[in-house]
């Protein structure tokens, strides 16, 4: 439903000098004195070799550590958390690190059937026990408008996932309310009259059924 492979280069895949020269770019644009955190989103995962290989990797954490930022966020998927090494390698740079997972649903078959993420809920925990152990905080996003349940049951779905990032080691979450992008599958349902974005009120009534200490760590996005 994200839509990011408009934003990906499929024809032929980035260089090493595409990646560098785009970071360039980005601490040109966002000076650290202006902008201390910065997110580095790849549209995808941060730690995967196939995206960003080992050895570009460090070039580009010390091009913006050296730039001034003094916080690095980006995001991931919980398969690619388990690698210690690359965990442990985000600290050399950065004093302060956060990551942003997919979790989307703590049901396993809400998470691969509704929305074919393919990740296990075990993947998830031990993801956020090894980032524990580096200090690095791990938020977890979660899905408004997941297609194929009711709203009833998508916020239902949404308090169980919160509740069970939060006792699991999680920093925050956000409530990621679905929008219509080209070439999806919520964009073919919705065509077809199969499918609705949620409305703004299905977060707020997510956030009123959590416990009232975990509501300041709840955020929503999708809505500017």
């Amino acid at each position: 439903m994200c839509g990011y492979q408009l934003a990906a280069s499929l024809s032929q895949s980035p260089t090493d000098s595409n990646l560098i020269n785009q970071t360039k770019y980005a601490i040109q644009t966002l000076p650290a004195e202006t902008y201390p955190l910065i997110t580095f989103n790849s549209a995808g995962s941060f730690l995967d070799t196939k995206e960003i290989n080992d050895e570009l990797r460090p070039k580009l954490l010390g091009m913006l550590r050296d730039a001034g930022y003094k916080e690095f966020n980006f995001e991931c998927r919980p398969d690619f958390l388990l690698n210690q090494k690359r965990v442990a390698q985000l600290r050399e740079y950065f004093d302060i690190v956060s990551v942003g997972t997919g979790l989307e649903s703590s049901n396993d078959f809400v998470r691969n059937n509704c929305l074919n993420k393919k990740t296990r809920l075990d993947t998830y925990v031990k993801a956020s026990k090894l980032l524990e152990k580096y200090g690095i905080d791990i938020d977890a996003y979660i899905q408004l408008g997941k297609p194929f349940l009711t709203t009833k049951e998508d916020i239902e779905d949404a308090v169980k996932t919160a509740n069970f990032a939060f006792d699991n080691g999680f920093s925050r979450v956000f409530l990621m309310l679905c929008n219509i992008q080209p070439s999806t599958l919520t964009h073919f349902l919705w065509e077809r009259g199969k499918f609705k974005p949620p409305m703004l009120w299905t977060a707020i009534e997510t956030i009123k059924r959590l416990p009232e200490e975990k509501r300041a760590n709840a955020y929503v996005k999708g809505f500017n």
